[in-house]
This record gives structure tokens, C-alpha cells and sequence, in this order.
């Protein structure tokens, strides 16, 4: 059954783990293997092979126009983000794609306002605006789970894919949110040492971005996107795509 194939795949991963890296990796695949386990208790159905039922969807206008709106704001009031906000910011996060499933991030929300005005200045493209903002989430990403060098630009796809969601997570209950670049060993975290040291992060975890949110007292006006003429070739860089006719 489905149960017994996600149990065989997932006990060679593990072995694999253990004769490549060493027992302590194997914390990943384990966690995968119980979750799955206690969701089929619960009565969560999954099925991995056979008829695929239609998932619930927003329609392709709905969700285009929530994309399409979303915007950079750098300007917010004083209100606090709430409690329920930031547990839905992390919702969104947490269901973001990840490399084999890894979901190595974390996520450290910062509202106390010492702290932000500190923080924002080793933000260096966010360092004039970014401490106005009623709450920092910084992103780190668990690096164990990953083989390196060979993945070490992976971590930060993983990361942005949990930050997008975020972003859009945002604009979608009325917050404004705008995202730094803010990223281990790129000199982007100016003083990156003494933020490790305050933020008693440990040495397996890289900074992997930092995003500045609150109630927005800006409005942004829609900023052009290059046309997708401009942006897309079929089968071969250079031959244009202009077959689907994309009307949204």
C-alpha cells in the first residue's frame, strides 16, 4: 500500500544517509517518515499512484490579480503585527517548496524596537528604511540536511521560496512587507559575526534573507513588467515563444 512504499523509500534514504554522512542526518528523512505516520492515523488520505483528483484552487484571474497587486512597501505605521498575522506569515512559509522536502528553515520575528533599529543596521540596502518597520523576520536555514558545497546555493532557493510565499501571504491580509537582501558569506550582513553572536544562532544555520512587515502607510503605484515576449523562448534561447496567447 502507500503507506508501505513511502516507508521502503524512506528507510533506504535513511540508510543511505547514515553509510554518506554519518547517523545525525538521518533526523530529516525520520521526521518525514512519523509525519506521514501520524497523518494516516488522522485520517489524511494520500494516494501516489492512480486517479489524481482535482485539488482546490483559486481561478487563474483571483489568483493573478493577488500576484499582480502585491508590492515593496517601506513605509509602515506603528501598529504591531499581530500574533495571528505572523502565525498565518508562517503557515504560508512553511508549505513553500523545498528541496527533497527538507523544510530546513527557521524563522526568527523580531518586534522589539531596540532590536530592529540595531538589526537594520547591517542591512545595507534596507539600513534608511528597515528599522521603521514594526517587525523583522530574519531567515535561516539549517545547512545539516544538505550536501555541500555541491547544494550550498540551494539553501537559498529553499529560502526564497518560504519568503515569497510570505510576501504574498502579506499583501493578502492587509500587511506591507519588503524583503532584503540579507545573506551569509556575500557581505551582505554587514557584521554578520556580531548578529550570529546576538541572535545566538549556531554555526549550522546560514543567513538566508530578512523581511521588514507591518500595516503599510504607503500606497505603491503598479511599477511595468517587461512584456513576456521579451522573457521566454521555446525549446532554445533566442526562438521566441509566442504560441499561447496569454490574455490575463
Amino acid at each position: 500500500n502507500n503507506l508501505q512504499t513511502i516507508e521502503i523509500d524512506l528507510e533506504t534514504r535513511i540508510k543511505k544517509c547514515i553509510e554518506q554522512n554519518g547517523a545525525d542526518d538521518t533526523s530529516h528523512w525520520e521526521r518525514i517518515l512519523n509525519e506521514y505516520k501520524r497523518n494516516l492515523d488522522d485520517g489524511w488520505k494520500c494516494n501516489l499512484v492512480g486517479k489524481v483528483s482535482a485539488p482546490e484552487k483559486a481561478s487563474p484571474e483571483e489568483l493573478m490579480r493577488l500576484l499582480k497587486m502585491r508590492r515593496s512597501i517601506r513605509h509602515w505605521t506603528d501598529a504591531k503585527v499581530s500574533p495571528e498575522k505572523t502565525k498565518l506569515l508562517i503557515d504560508a512559509a512553511r508549505w513553500a517548496p523545498s528541496s527533497c522536502n527538507r523544510q530546513a528553515w527557521h524563522f526568527i520575528m523580531i518586534d522589539d524596537k531596540a532590536i530592529i533599529t540595531e538589526t537594520a543596521r547591517s542591512i545595507g540596502g534596507g539600513r534608511e528604511f528597515f528599522y521603521k518597520a514594526p517587525m523583522l523576520i530574519m531567515i535561516i536555514i539549517d545547512l545539516r540536511p544538505y550536501h555541500l558545497p555541491k547544494e550550498k546555493h540551494t539553501i537559498y532557493q529553499d529560502a526564497a521560496a518560504a519568503i515569497e510565499n510570505m510576501l504574498i501571504m502579506a499583501h493578502n491580509i492587509n500587511l506591507g512587507a519588503c524583503w532584503a537582501t540579507y545573506t551569509s558569506d556575500t557581505g551582505a550582513v554587514i557584521g554578520e559575526d556580531e548578529i550570529r553572536n546576538k541572535f545566538c544562532l549556531p554555526d549550522h544555520f546560514k543567513i538566508a534573507g530578512m523581511i521588514a512587515i507591518g500595516e503599510p502607510a504607503e500606497s505603491v503605484c503598479p511599477l511595468p513588467r517587461r512584456p513576456i515576449s521579451e522573457i521566454t523562448s521555446l525549446n532554445r534561447y533566442g526562438n521566441k515563444f509566442e504560441k499561447a496567447k496569454i490574455t490575463i
